[in-house]
């Protein structure tokens, strides 16, 4: 069993708020990291000084708890955008339609907004060159901006560091109203120097901090678990990646054996030496049977549906059409022509239809090679 501990999770707030000496923004996306957006809003609620979250969605959800500021993180659109302006937010935007509606808003010069550097492919941000265009259109509008970026390369960090203070200075001197900086989140505050306005902290919310760790953090996750193998070691063994050996005491080298982090010293639950679980159908210390074990499953297969491709297959037929979307790929569907003599006839080909993927296979055939809708 996994359970939180608040008290933990608010310490390390003020941790972090110590060390970094800078507003500490808690970040909630994707539904508080599993653990629940609601239960840790309501549990640093107060403590954090805002919160980041994924989208207007999430945004929502917080809203229903707090008003305490918050921005999001993607860039999903005008619509979000405008969503996550009605519901009091700092909408992160990565494209100037955004940026426009939520410029044409009669209170504009009240909203402030993110834009951010994108480093990496997986961040909604702009490239430098862009941010001209962007600049201009906050000074007219009268909006600030709260400029952003994720550093998530240690061996590119100082060059990282140095593209953005570029993309400052930029917007600066455009004339843009800047009200914040936002560039340090978990792993950077935790290693280096503090720059900006505040710091977004996520997985430091339970305990992480680096590889050279931060002193007074505490591991706000408690794991408990019952005994299903016991293994021994006479010294030596090391316990996974790095020069760490095992201790000789089984219950600790047990919780090693769970994977935990011996930074992240969570606590585990042990059984004594005799104990064994009373599990129905199954055989502890023989591993565990699949939980559908004596259970009819012929309900879980997939639907069985008929697929209407005919004639040649087209781009909206194959499985990989979504990828014809995607800026910089461009998909061609390879050409089939008709089979002459001696070939084989694609099954699409002359209005014959194709049978929908199977989850189970068709019955054995009478005939060598016997099949649908196959001709020479």
């Amino acid at each position: 069993m996994i359970s939180l501990d608040g008290a933990a999770l608010r310490h390390n707030v003020q941790t972090w708020k110590q060390r970094t000496g800078a507003a500490v923004r808690a970040v909630v996306k994707a539904d508080g990291y599993n653990f629940g957006l609601e239960r840790l809003v309501r549990e640093l609620d107060g403590t954090a000084d805002g919160f980041i979250v994924s989208d207007a969605d999430e945004l929502q959800r917080l809203r229903a708890i707090t008003r305490a500021p918050a921005a999001t993180l993607q860039e999903l659109g005008v619509e979000q955008a405008l969503r996550v302006g009605l519901l009091g937010g700092i909408a992160n935007v990565a494209s100037l339609d955004s940026l426009a509606a939520l410029a044409a808003r009669s209170d504009a010069a009240r909203l402030t907004v993110r834009v951010g550097l994108r480093l990496a492919a997986g961040w909604s941000g702009i490239e430098c060159d862009d941010a001209r265009s962007y600049a201009q259109m906050l000074v007219t509008s009268g909006m600030g901006v709260e400029l952003w970026t994720q550093l998530t390369n240690p061996a590119t960090e100082k060059t990282d560091r140095e593209r953005f203070a570029r993309f400052v200075a930029m917007f600066r001197q455009l004339g843009a109203r800047i009200d914040g900086e936002d560039i340090e989140s978990t792993y950077p505050a935790a290693n280096g120097t503090i720059h900006g306005t505040s710091v977004r902290i996520g997985v430091g919310l339970f305990g992480a901090g680096s590889a050279k760790g931060v002193t007074g953090l505490r591991c706000a996750i408690a794991v408990s678990a019952p005994v299903v193998e016991t293994l021994g070691s006479d010294g030596g063994l090391r316990a996974s990646y790095g020069e760490r050996a095992l201790p000789l005491d089984q219950r600790q080298y047990f919780a090693q054996l769970l994977g935990l982090h011996h930074r992240l010293a969570m606590p585990v639950i042990v059984h004594e030496a005799h104990g064994m679980a009373d599990v129905a159908c199954r055989h502890v210390g023989q591993r565990m049977r699949p939980i559908f074990e004596h259970g009819l499953v012929d309900g879980l297969r997939l639907m069985q549906m008929f697929t209407p491709v005919t004639r040649d297959a087209r781009k909206k037929n194959v499985m990989m059409a979504a990828l014809d979307h995607v800026d910089g790929i461009d998909l061609h569907i390879a050409q089939m022509f008709h089979g002459p003599e001696r070939r084989v006839r694609v099954v699409t080909e002359r209005n014959a239809c194709v049978e929908a993927l199977r989850a189970q296979p068709h019955a054995t055939r009478l005939l060598l090679c016997q099949s649908y809708g196959i001709s020479g």
